[in-house]
């Protein structure tokens, strides 16, 4: 996947600010808009998003109550949140918490916006090669578990006790503990 392949959606309540972020970013990642956190959240249960950035004041609610209703169904999903408002403390919380990556005040700086796509981008790279090397390995276990299943299977066919012995003890070694 590249940059231009990372899908962010943006989600506030003003037409003009998903207007600008649209122009500001479509060139360097794939832009969605949502003007509310129902339009937001049906975006999210039809296409895979990367990134989620939301205002924080919103006619439904905050933004940091929209970010923590996707946390259960969207747990790969990066978060951000953008306020024109400083709520430190809790925008803090929220970073210790887990239910947000990012924070980023009003208004936004395009250069400071995008390095936050490129950081976010970089982690769910780095996190999806994390998962095929798991997979890979877990792959290699399973197929190396059914050959020594059919290594003891042939030694116990042809009588082979010390063979039997020897692969039963290195088939320990690939049990989970």
């Amino acid at each position: 996947m590249s940059l231009k392949d990372f899908v962010v959606l943006y989600v506030d309540d003003e037409p003009a600010n998903l207007f600008a972020f649209r122009a500001a970013f479509r060139k360097h990642v794939k832009v969605l808009t949502a003007a509310s956190m129902r339009e937001g959240l049906m975006v999210l249960s039809d296409t895979p998003v990367d990134l989620l950035i939301t205002d924080q004041i919103m006619p439904e609610g905050t933004g940091l109550e929209f970010l923590q209703r996707t946390l259960q169904e969207f747990p790969d999903l990066q978060r951000a949140l953008i306020t024109a408002y400083g709520h430190l403390d809790l925008v803090r919380q929220a970073l210790n918490d887990g239910k947000i990556h990012w924070y980023l005040e009003k208004p936004w700086n395009e250069e400071q916006l995008l390095g936050m796509m490129r950081s976010a981008y970089t982690e769910a790279t780095d996190r999806d090669h994390r998962r095929e090397q798991i997979n890979r390995l877990a792959r290699q276990l399973f197929q190396s578990r059914q050959r020594m299943d059919n290594l003891i299977a042939h030694l116990e066919a042809v009588g082979d006790a010390e063979g039997v012995t020897l692969a039963h003890s290195i088939q320990q070694l690939l049990q989970p503990e």
